[in-house]
């Protein structure tokens, strides 16, 4: 649940260097709502302001790597 008025930002890293991940913010409808996104090297972020307070899905993934497991972490935060 994320609500109007705030900034979010989302951070995803693991420890695997050849892993490619990303982190995507959806709003309830479907729809991508975040304003930005990064990725570089073992690190993905993505940043929203949302329009309305709500029910938001963060999509985190691992679209590649070099293990047959990765770890990895999210954290938020949030101002």
């Amino acid at each position: 649940h994320l609500f109007k008025g705030n900034e979010y930002r989302f951070w995803l890293a693991t420890d695997d260097e050849s892993a490619k991940l990303s982190v995507h913010i959806y709003d309830s409808d479907g729809n991508l709502a975040e304003v930005e996104a990064d990725q570089h090297g073992i690190f993905a972020s993505s940043r929203i302001l949302p329009k309305k307070t709500g029910t938001y899905f963060i999509i985190v993934e691992v679209e590649k790597t070099g293990e047959d497991r990765a770890h990895w972490a999210l954290v938020y935060g949030f101002r």
